[in-house]
């Protein structure tokens, strides 16, 4: 240490504080990065080649090695605005599709619900009819009504507890 800091430590029990190299270097380090040093700005040709460490990119490659790195043109603002408007509208165009797809999709299983009440409706009518009657007609081939008989009508009965039971669930 110097004569100074040595002083100063014996004084205070501390190094003085070396801050001020920092705080001067602060406005060339963000000139630097607001691209003062920009290599793209810099390099007229930027290459690229492999080796057997990888893949590098460079202003200079090896003799012999090395290929130029095409870079794009630089987006103005006005493509860029332009560029940050199709997606927008794109962006609202899948929202809106989703909206119509959810609104289909609950408009179907209302329609559904709808369908499965009414079912559900004729056929406890239809199990209370069976269960209630004394006797169930049925049409014969010739238009006359004819008596069931008990198997038959068990048959009927379980029919309809079957249907009451697929359509009120």
């Amino acid at each position: 240490m110097d004569d100074t800091r040595q002083a100063h430590r014996s004084v205070t029990g501390r190094t003085p504080w070396r801050g001020w190299r920092c705080a001067r270097s602060i406005p060339l380090v963000a000139s630097l990065l607001c691209g003062g040093l920009n290599p793209i700005a810099l390099a007229d040709d930027i290459y690229k080649w492999r080796d057997r460490d990888g893949i590098h990119f460079g202003s200079r490659p090896p003799p012999g090695r090395g290929e130029i790195v095409k870079l794009g043109p630089s987006v103005t603002p006005a493509a860029d605005a332009q560029d940050r408007k199709d997606r927008t509208q794109r962006l609202l165009n899948a929202y809106a599709d989703e909206r119509r797809e959810q609104s289909e999709a609950r408009q179907k299983k209302e329609s559904e619900r709808k369908e499965r009440q009414l079912h559900c409706r004729d056929s406890k009518a239809r199990q209370l009819e069976y269960a209630s009657a004394g006797f169930i007609y049925v049409p014969d081939a010739q238009g006359n009504r004819r008596i069931v008989d008990d198997a038959e009508r068990a048959k009927m009965q379980a029919e309809a507890d079957a249907e009451v039971v697929k359509w009120c669930r």
